[in-house]
């Protein structure tokens, strides 16, 4: 064993998660004709569901997601 072991990185979110997410919130936010910032949940998943037919279950995902939750400043 090493005397002095490097601390092991804190692994942060993925740029591609980021841009992801940045890119289903824009989608939500221009289906719905809000800016994002006034999105809530159930207009979130309105338009996902019907105008991007999505399944319930895969959007509950999304809105569950601690990172589209930050992004959305919903807590």
């Amino acid at each position: 064993k090493k005397a002095n072991p490097k601390p092991k990185k804190e692994r942060g979110t993925p740029p591609s998660t980021i841009k992801s997410y940045n890119r289903i919130i824009k989608m939500v936010s221009v289906g719905s004709g809000q800016d994002s910032n006034l999105l809530t949940e159930e207009n979130f998943k309105d338009v996902l569901c019907n105008q991007h037919d999505l399944h319930e279950d895969s959007v509950k995902g999304i809105i569950n997601s601690p990172i589209a939750r930050s992004m959305l400043q919903w807590d």
